[in-house]
């Protein structure tokens, strides 16, 4: 990837989210499996993945991939309440200064997520059918200059 969204924060001593974007910009997902770069601050076992919408509808998945494409985790699929949905996610190890991949589904296109524009943010995107995400991203993505409003939760 030739963007990056290098995000540092501070290290806590409770539990705290490495969040990515915080914004009123937003906009609908439709059928596409979607992802964006994080640097995680500090090491840990993962908690969650969280996204923020403005509207709710229909079901959602998140997940995580490791920058090399492979999938790490991923989430249940739950019903899309207004605000932040934290989706657990269990048995990934989080290593501090390590880049990630946070990947989300919406089967509605009705949903609306808040995300940063241009020029800080960046996502990629790839048509697919709602469901379980795939083992590996999937090539000939296409790159847009916007981030979701993301976050992980970790130990």
């Amino acid at each position: 990837m030739s963007h990056r969204n290098r995000i540092r924060f501070q290290k806590l001593t409770r539990i705290e989210p490495d969040t990515i974007s915080n914004t009123s910009l937003n906009s609908s997902v439709g059928a596409n499996v979607c992802w964006t770069p994080i640097l995680a601050s500090r090491s840990g076992q993962l908690i969650s993945v969280g996204l923020n919408f403005k509207t709710a509808a229909g079901n959602h998945r998140l997940a995580i991939y490791s920058t090399a494409g492979a999938l790490l985790g991923e989430s249940s699929s739950t019903a899309v309440v207004t605000g932040w949905n934290n989706l657990a996610i269990s048995g990934v190890s989080i290593v501090a200064n390590t880049e990630y991949l946070l990947a989300l589904q919406i089967s509605s296109t009705s949903a609306i997520i808040y995300y940063r524009g241009a020029p800080t943010g960046f996502w990629a995107y790839k048509a697919q059918v709602y469901g379980a995400f795939p083992a590996t991203l999937p090539a000939g993505s296409t790159v847009a200059a916007v981030t979701p409003n993301m976050r992980l939760t970790y130990t």
